[in-house]
């Protein structure tokens, strides 16, 4: 996808480095027209399972626990919902997010109609 598109995925290692402002930049350079904006990774907290045995009962089970893992942050601009994004996490249980502001709907609506 990233080939396709003529963009390169940007892993963010630094804690400190804003997702929203790598975008930003990135929009400065392309404009702000529909289609793919930018493919970033980050290690990120997640959900994750680890294998369990108890020793009480003789059970061997998956049992819920915190870890860290890849994920890929898709940014794109929709047409009616503005800049939105679908987070994939690289490890299950996978728990797409997606997320488009109210603000950004809003802002195409009022461009759509030339309002300032």
């Amino acid at each position: 996808m990233a080939k396709e598109n003529g963009t390169e995925i940007e892993h963010i290692r630094k804690r400190n480095v804003r997702k929203e402002d790598v975008v930003e930049a990135v929009l400065s350079q392309r404009g702000r027209h529909p289609g793919l904006v930018a493919i970033l990774s980050a290690m990120e907290p997640c959900a994750t399972y680890q294998p369990w045995h108890n020793k009480q009962t003789g059970k061997t089970y998956l049992k819920p626990d915190d870890g860290k893992c890849l994920h890929y942050y898709f940014y794109f601009i929709d047409e009616e919902l503005g800049l939105t994004y679908v987070r994939v996490p690289t490890w299950l249980p996978c728990r797409l997010q997606i997320y488009f502001n109210g603000h950004n709907w809003l802002a195409a609506q009022l461009r759509r109609r030339n309002i300032d």
